[in-house]
């Protein structure tokens, strides 16, 4: 299963319909954290989530879940 940060229409939720080619199942998280903890925790094989916009640059919050969280890229 794949993971992304929604709501659905979103950019995550478009890169994740694409990447998934329909051959696997998707499930929307609301935030960040809860979609990089659901990937340690084994309830979802990947994840999608953003590492920059074009409003406010890096997304830091993935970014420190990425270097304090066990998995990996």
């Amino acid at each position: 299963m794949l993971g992304y940060l929604g709501p659905n229409g979103t950019f995550s939720h478009q890169a994740a319909m694409e990447w998934s080619e329909g051959k696997e199942e998707i499930k929307e998280f609301s935030t960040i954290y809860s979609v990089i903890l659901a990937v340690e925790k084994g309830e979802i094989d990947r994840a999608i989530v953003p590492i920059e916009n074009s409003i406010d640059g890096s997304i830091n919050t993935t970014w420190i879940l990425l270097l304090l969280m066990w998995i990996y890229i």
